[in-house]
């Protein structure tokens, strides 16, 4: 009866190894599927920001250059108010 009792013991003790043994497992190939993903998402986030760096850069650039053609359109613009202003007083005349 003793031996009976023990080889029920151990059968249950495996089973219950065995079932810990498949959910651990799951867990795991779970988790490195995570790990996986999660690389990958850092891998487009790195790129992402650098192409946004680049992006900042480049309009910074282009709003100093629209800055310096807008002084520009304003020197040429009152450069030429005064010949202007000369062209209708000799019209006038």
């Amino acid at each position: 009866m003793e031996y009976d009792r023990a080889s029920f013991d151990y059968a249950a003790l495996r089973e219950r190894l065995a079932e810990q043994n498949k959910v651990l497992t799951t867990q795991v190939t779970t988790q490195r599927a995570i790990v996986k993903k999660n690389q990958e998402l850092l891998k487009e986030a790195q790129k992402l920001d650098a192409s946004n760096k680049k992006l900042s850069e480049e309009k910074k650039k282009l709003e100093t250059e629209n800055a310096d053609l807008e002084k520009q359109r304003m020197a040429l613009k009152s450069s030429q108010k005064p010949a202007a202003d000369l062209a209708s007083v000799s019209g006038s005349n």
